[in-house]
This record gives structure tokens, sequence and C-alpha cells, in this order.
């Protein structure tokens, strides 16, 4: 893998991928929160859409889905989503892989989240999914965070469980040191054995007058050495207004630093990051490759009026059940959404699309008359490109 694309992994994928949410989606309500992310990649001179996360936020503005959308030529198909869950006390306990299948989502993974009496993450385990086994969830890496005297990361040990999960097996160790102000000085990282770590990477940060980090130095440990002097990358930070404009990468080239990739930030008038462009420097030109455009929403909290705000997408329990030959079925939406709600028997076969229209957030109700089916079970499904709910019902005649 070359440089370029260790960056953009590191810059983008791991937001995506890992499941580590950022901090800015899990604090508390905002006037604005992110709707959507959508990227684009250019192909044969042409920008085409390729991926698109959805946002779905709880009462107190925290993210409880987050949807994974492939775009097929035609439309966008969900090709997999994070549900999270929180506790009493507003702490990300638990993330929820899932991919979907015809009558909903099927798990494939989650990670677990343990807070001491301070609400500080002490440990996060992560576990992938096995149907036919047991236990069903199989354990797959735990990392634990130790803290010092004031309450700052210490270190991150990383364990992994070896291939008949019978052993936890240290497999690195991530270790902290700070200045005297609080700002991290400096990051390293070690590749451990038996219990045994020796030094890999080590991270030096910089920042300006107002504690923003401008510069950062990653460089590879040399044993025969006994030295940081490996592949030196440097990362280096603009701001303008106190807002981050701009992130690029550089390798060390025939001694001096050469530009490999960089990224471009741009805001609304509310300070909301609503593009990013990701760059590669190519024949000493910057050539732009993909383009990450978001979109934002007025949280609860900043609408004054008397109306009952929807928070969530729910699908309610049609009503009556068991029914003859007609029921209600209701279902709210925390924003405009496309809806598709339509009845299926239980061998999965279409029997009705009662709705396949955009509808305005809010609570909505339909009506669904049977008479011309026989008695029997019946499942009804709700599908936005958020959520993919489905539930049952009873016809009798």
């Amino acid at each position: 893998m070359n440089k370029v694309n260790r960056f953009i992994l590191t810059i983008f994928l791991i937001y995506l991928i890992s499941g580590i949410i950022p901090d800015h989606l899990l604090a508390q309500c905002e006037e604005f929160l992110l709707t959507d992310c959508t990227m684009q990649l250019q192909t044969d001179n042409e920008w085409r859409f390729t991926t698109r996360d959805v946002y779905t936020y709880n009462e107190n503005c925290q993210p409880t889905i987050i949807l994974l959308e492939g775009w097929n030529t035609r439309e966008w198909i969900s090709n997999s989503r994070q549900v999270l869950t929180y506790d009493e006390n507003n702490n990300h306990t638990r993330t929820l892989y899932e991919e979907p299948i015809w009558v909903g989502w099927l798990p494939g993974g989650k990670d677990t989240l343990i807070y001491d009496q301070a609400n500080r993450l002490v440990e996060r385990g992560s576990f992938f999914y096995q149907a036919e086994s047991e236990p069903l969830w199989q354990p797959k890496q735990k990392i634990e965070y130790v803290y010092d005297e004031f309450g700052r990361v210490e270190t991150e040990s990383i364990f992994s469980w070896n291939y008949d999960y019978q052993e936890l097996r240290l497999f690195s160790h991530l270790i902290y040191i700070y200045n005297p102000d609080g700002t991290i000085d400096e990051q390293i990282w070690q590749d451990c054995s038996e219990d045994t770590c020796i030094n890999f990477q080590q991270t030096k940060f910089q920042y300006n007058e107002m504690g923003q980090e401008t510069e950062s130095i990653k460089r590879n440990w040399i044993p025969d050495d006994q030295s940081w002097t490996g592949s030196p990358l440097k990362y280096v930070s603009t701001y303008k207004d106190d807002l981050l404009i701009e992130k690029s990468v550089q390798d060390w080239f025939e001694e001096d630093w050469r530009n490999l990739a960089r990224e471009l930030f741009d805001y609304d008038d509310n300070g909301n990051r609503t593009v990013t462009t990701f760059q590669q420097m190519i024949d000493s030109d910057w050539q732009s490759y993909s383009i990450l455009t978001c979109a934002y929403d007025s949280s609860p909290n900043s609408i004054e009026n008397g109306e009952t705000i929807v928070s969530s997408y729910k699908l309610h329990d049609n009503y009556p059940n068991p029914f003859n030959p007609s029921t209600k079925i209701a279902f709210e939406l925390p924003q405009k959404s496309h809806v598709i709600l339509s009845i299926y028997n239980l061998q999965g076969q279409l029997i009705k699309t009662l709705l396949n229209t955009q509808k305005p957030g809010g609570k909505h109700e339909v009506y669904f008359d049977a008479s011309t089916l026989s008695s029997g079970t019946y499942l009804y499904r709700l599908k936005t490109p958020t959520v993919d709910i489905t539930k049952r019902m009873l016809y009798l005649k």
C-alpha cells in the first residue's frame, strides 16, 4: 500500500468503517445536526456517486443509526448500518453492525464500551456474529484504557484473541506523553508479543497559540540505530478564523518534504463543514479525486414551536390486530424521507405496496384493506433511506 492510500485510510475510512464515532456526533444538542454525507469519486473525468452515510438521532441529539448506502447508477441501496445505544449517563455503550436482508437486518459484529464511575471509557470490546455457533458472539479484540492523575488517557492496550478464542494476547500498546498545558506532545505505538513490547511508531505534535494542532510527524523505530528515523510522514493543518481549512500529508524525499495528498474543507455560514475535497499530488500539480459533501439540519432543541417533535423513525403495531378486513398502520418520521410501505406474505412475496413516495417529517397513518386475501399472518414493512422495519399482523375473516 502506497503512502497516498495510507493517508486516505487514515483520514477517511477509519471514520466510516472502524465504528469509532467522532466526538462531535456524540455531543449534546447543538444548533445543527449532521444528516448525511455523500462521497463522489472522479472516474473518466466524471464525478460519480459511490457511498452515502445517513444519520438518525435520539432526543439527546446522539446518533442512533448510521446507515451506509451505495449508489447503483439509479438509486441508493442499503449496504450496512451501525446501531448505537447509550446508558442513563448518555455514554455510548454499544455499536451493532448489521447487513440488510429482505425482512430486516442481520447482525455481523458489535462493539461494547465500558465506563468507570467517572464516566471515562475503560474498555472497548469487538465481537463478530456467527449464526450457527455457540456462543453466537465470538470475541475479536479488546482495548483497555488507563488514565493518569489528571484524567487524561495514559495508555491504550490492544488485545486480540487467538484462533480458538481461548487466550487473550497483548497485540499493541499506545503511550501518550503530554505537554505542561495538557496538549499531547508525543504518541508512541509499540508492537507486542508474549507481553514484550518494542517500539514501532512515534508521532510528535506541534500547536499554535490557540492550542490547535498545526503539525504532526510520524516516524518509525529503527532497531539497528535505536532511533526514530524511519520513513517519516508529516501532517500539516492550516486554519482560517479558527476553522480547519486544509490538512496535508508529506513524506521526506531527497532531503526535503514532498507533498503527497491533502484535504480541503469548506463551511457554510453557520460554521458547519459541508464539503471536503480530497486531492493528491501528480506531476507537481494538485488533482482532485474525491469529494465528500455533508448536509445539516436544525436540531430538535432549536425548534421553538408548540408542535410535537418526532425524533426517530418508528413503525407502530397495527390496530386493530387481529383485524377484519381493515387495519390502521401508523409510523413516524423525524425528517422528510422517501417512504416505501409494503405488505408481504410469510414466504416473502410482495402482496401490495401501500406507499412509495416522499413524506414530510411527523406522524402518518395508512389503512390496509385485506378483504381480497385469505386469513393468515402477514408482514408489513416500512423502508426509508435510513431504516428498514418489519412487523407482523394477523388477518381473521
